[in-house]
């Protein structure tokens, strides 16, 4: 039996032995390390901070316009045409500024009519009614109008609103002046004897007058040898135009409507005022004196 054989592998053992119940301490030492000192090590898990933020200005809104019924115009003067809007805040109606609240009515190639409104009545906390009355002239086309209202806040938000229309009816009227048509004295048989004077069409409508009629009465002898004849109706011709006022194709006919082409744009376009020329083409012979109607001659616009 080979003794130092037997002693070496002794020592062996003893190492191994040793090796077993050391290294499981020294093991828990780097776990430990790799735990703490490499990874850091949290002390804290809460903390509290404040939190702030700053909105822009909301600007207002327009949430209503009240409807405008067909406006009727009265010749030759104006016509007030009264709605009202609602304006909203979310800052408060106390945030709209009641001196911009504005009322604007608009047609393309007419003139634009426009206001300024008038608070009503506050709804609630957030809403107020405005009052805008606007000013319509007399020629101002019939056809669909648009209206524009606009509010602003107090930090210059706008609230704007052209959503909405409202129609103009047409109007035909006219102004006839003067109320008298009358000659210098003629002799008989004289020929194309021009009245002193016109009978001037003057539209005051807002649309463009293209026809009349001339309703014409006999004149009736009122004065010396002029008394028990008359000068028929016939006699008299008239004419928007002065080369053709005495054509006998333009003779009145008495008692009778006659047509006539007498086109007088409305205001703002050419022909507002239309003259109406008279003429006797020929005199007829009758006794000396003055004649006069007894029936005025009327002149009627009818399109």
């Amino acid at each position: 039996m080979n003794i130092k054989k037997i002693k070496f592998n002794t020592k062996i053992l003893v190492f191994l032995v040793l090796l077993t119940t050391l290294t499981p301490i020294a093991f828990a030492g780097w776990l430990d390390f790799f735990k703490g000192d490499m990874t850091g090590k949290v002390t804290n898990t809460n903390g509290s901070y404040a939190v702030s933020l700053t909105m822009g200005n909301t600007p207002p809104n327009i949430t209503f316009v009240s409807a405008i019924p067909n406006v009727g115009l009265t010749g030759d003067t104006t016509t007030a045409v009264t709605f009202f809007f609602t304006g909203y805040d979310a800052n408060g109606e106390g945030d709209l500024v009641d001196g911009t609240s504005r009322a604007i009515f608009s047609k393309a190639g007419e003139t634009t009519r426009s206001t300024f409104c008038t608070r009503q009545n506050t709804i609630n906390g957030y809403s107020a009614n405005y009052t805008c009355t606007v000013t319509m002239w007399y020629y101002d086309q019939g056809t669909n109008w648009n209206i524009n209202v606009s509010i602003n806040d107090s930090s210059d938000g706008m609230a704007y609103n052209d959503t909405t229309t409202f129609n103009i009816n047409s109007l035909l009227s006219a102004n006839i002046t003067p109320n008298n048509l009358s000659w210098a004295q003629l002799s008989t048989g004289q020929s194309n004897a021009t009245a002193q004077n016109t009978i001037n069409i003057t539209n005051t409508g807002n649309q463009n007058i293209t026809n009349l009629t001339i309703k014409a009465f006999d004149l009736i002898g009122q004065t010396g040898a002029a008394i028990g004849w008359t000068i028929p109706a016939g006699n008299f011709s008239a004419s928007n135009d002065t080369t053709t006022r005495c054509l006998i194709t333009n003779q009145l006919t008495n008692q009778t409507e006659v047509p006539f082409n007498a086109t007088s744009g409305r205001y703002g376009t050419t022909n507002v005022i239309r003259p109406i020329y008279y003429c006797i083409p020929s005199v007829p012979n009758v006794g000396g004196g003055t004649y006069n109607t007894t029936n005025q001659w009327i002149t009627k616009i009818t399109g």
